[in-house]
């Protein structure tokens, strides 16, 4: 995989309490080198996951497939694939360190702004679980061209024992 962009992807959760108003929220922000090509009418980004310690996991590769209709997340490293696509409910598998969770998802707003260069794209969406709204949420896609000097460092392939 030749890495020759910059990959920022900010997630924002809001969780809501039992009267339905928002009671509390994350911020999620994952920003590192990966790639970016067009294939037909869709947009490929990936990237290699990176551990609790911020080490690029190396084997984990995650992606996103974005048109202008939809955009799908997924993780090599597990069945987690997430599609948002505004007016459309999805099942989504996502797998916790407890085990497999089936969310709907309900998106609202898809924005997508690319071309060669990078660009950026945005979707607002909601995570039902047993019919109760769980979350409401965004994530925003930034790509930009990777300069030397950015700020953003390759990420290290780790050499070990091969199994014989």
């Amino acid at each position: 995989m030749k890495e020759e962009f910059v990959i920022e992807i900010v997630g924002t959760q809001g969780y809501f309490d039992d009267d339905g108003s928002i009671a509390d929220s994350d911020r999620i922000s994952i920003n590192t080198l990966g790639t970016f090509v067009r294939k037909g009418d869709k947009w490929w980004i990936s990237y290699r996951e990176m551990d609790e310690s911020g080490e690029h996991s190396g084997s984990h590769l995650s992606g996103l497939k974005i048109d202008e209709k939809s955009l799908t997340m997924w993780k090599t490293e597990n069945s987690t694939r997430l599609i948002l696509e505004p007016g459309q409910e999805h099942m989504c598998a996502y797998e916790t360190p407890f085990g497999p969770l089936t969310l709907g998802i309900i998106a609202d707003k898809l924005e997508v702004n690319f071309d060669e260069n990078g660009g950026e794209c945005s979707c607002k969406y909601i995570l039902i679980n047993n019919g109760s709204l769980m979350s409401e949420n965004t994530v925003t896609v930034k790509v930009k061209p990777y300069c030397p000097g950015s700020g953003i460092t390759p990420p290290v392939r780790k050499k070990g024992k091969r199994k014989q």
